[in-house]
């Protein structure tokens, strides 16, 4: 048994263990409870899956899970899209790939996208320790939200990719939406504020400030007029952005020097329309060669 494969096997242990342990019943044995009986239908699947894993492949593996899951956890049969990436328009709005459209199929290429939303991302050790400032991956002056985008844009200045895999799937209950802003809570919103003019200072480059300087100027306009009639909450954003500016200078200083792609790289990201770019089609066999290999 290769070494590899009983780290996947510890992992699907781990995974039924903590599924028992978030729904504790007493004798599983008691098929009368419904609950019990979904979590011993997860249960036995995964079970099955972990000794056939190898053959089945991802796809596979998805497949037999999937039905199970939605069951398990009450699931939709029409599932909708909650991210197949992060994009960032000319504004300088992140916003996710695809979210809220019904899964029909209709992302399933492995591509290159700019960074993965924090909910289901994996990140090589190797780059947290690249980019990390100070010993910190996610800034601590952000505090919530916007952390993963800053992430992202950091990785793509220094040269590090992120590949949208999409057979490796996880369920998120997303309340952060764009048009429910209203419905936050006020603390969520001011940090919102905080962060996006925190993000744009460390890591825009002149030349990208100037390519889409009428967008961002347009969209800071809006942002400080509602803050000023209507979200009074978030004007405590541009005094914390006033404090926290002298780190925020040191950071941006070493994140520049420490760049490793040019200006028209990065400028390709940032549209109006959700931007991806074809990953290798060598990378493309080597991840998909165990659904290759069940046909």
């Amino acid at each position: 048994m290769t070494e590899p494969w009983t780290r996947r096997r510890f992992v699907f242990a781990c995974t039924a263990w903590l599924l028992l342990l978030l729904y504790p019943v007493s004798g599983l044995a008691q098929d009368a409870d419904p609950a019990v009986a979904r979590i011993r239908a997860f249960y036995d699947a995964l079970l099955g899956v972990m000794k056939d894993a190898e053959r089945l492949g991802v796809r596979g593996r998805y497949d037999r899970l999937a039905p199970v899951i939605r069951a398990t956890f009450d699931l939709p049969e029409k599932q909708l899209v909650d991210s197949t990436g992060i994009y960032f328009t000319p504004m300088l709005r992140h916003l996710d790939r695809g979210s809220q459209e019904v899964d029909n199929g209709h992302y399933l290429q492995y591509e290159y996208v700019f960074g993965a939303t924090a909910a289901a991302a994996l990140y090589r050790r190797s780059m947290i320790d690249d980019i990390a400032l100070d010993g910190e991956f996610f800034d601590s002056d952000f505090f919530v939200y916007r952390e993963d985008a800053d992430v992202a844009w950091r990785a793509q200045l220094m040269g590090w990719k992120c590949l949208y895999a999409p057979y490796a799937r996880g369920y998120h209950v997303r309340k952060v939406l764009p048009g429910n802003r209203r419905a936050l809570p006020p603390e969520i919103n001011m940090h919102s504020v905080k962060n996006r003019f925190l993000m744009r200072i460390k890591n825009i480059s002149p030349d990208l400030y100037w390519r889409n300087w009428f967008s961002i100027t347009a969209r800071d306009l809006m942002v400080i007029t509602c803050c000023l009639l209507w979200e009074h909450t978030s004007l405590k954003a541009f005094w914390l952005l006033g404090k926290y500016l002298p780190s925020v200078m040191a950071k941006r200083r070493r994140i520049q020097a420490a760049r490793r792609v040019d200006d028209k790289y990065m400028a390709s990201w940032f549209q109006y329309a959700p931007v991806s770019k074809q990953a290798p089609k060598k990378m493309v066999r080597m991840l998909s060669r165990s659904e290759t290999a069940k046909t």
